[in-house]
């Protein structure tokens, strides 16, 4: 299995640490979403339960995971009214990378990346930090 940024980084022949800049061309971006079209990503993290998950490829986000509000496809208007904790900002203004911390303990290498975001039928969306799959 090889990182994504690394499998992304050759196809668009960048390195990993450009990899955030050259996303942002959006002929780049439609490069990277043909090669990942429907393919299933295997998380470089462990769940709760020991486990890697597999994420299906829905496409890029528009931000990167430091822009990105964690939960904002998922619970939407409904998740100003929680907080993780005492010392945490409510839900609503947790960002991807705050989130994989906050829940993982895992400080993202570059979260300045784009999330890959995988569409589910109840009309939510995911947000997974790009720089946390393989391929």
């Amino acid at each position: 299995m090889v990182p994504l940024t690394t499998a992304l980084s050759k196809l668009l022949n960048c390195k990993p640490e450009n990899l955030a800049e050259y996303l942002n061309n959006p002929e780049a971006v439609n490069k990277a979403t043909v090669y990942l079209g429907g393919k299933k990503l295997k998380t470089t993290y462990l769940s709760r339960d020991g486990t890697t998950k597999d994420v299906k490829f829905g496409n890029f986000s528009l931000k990167s995971a430091s822009d990105t509000y964690a939960f904002e496809g998922f619970l939407g208007m409904f998740c100003h009214h929680f907080s993780l904790s005492n010392y945490h900002p409510p839900v609503s203004e947790v960002k991807v990378h705050q989130y994989f911390y906050i829940k993982h303990r895992i400080r993202l290498l570059y979260p300045q990346l784009k999330c890959v975001v995988e569409y589910h039928n109840k009309g939510h969306s995911k947000y997974y930090p790009l720089g946390k799959f393989y391929t």
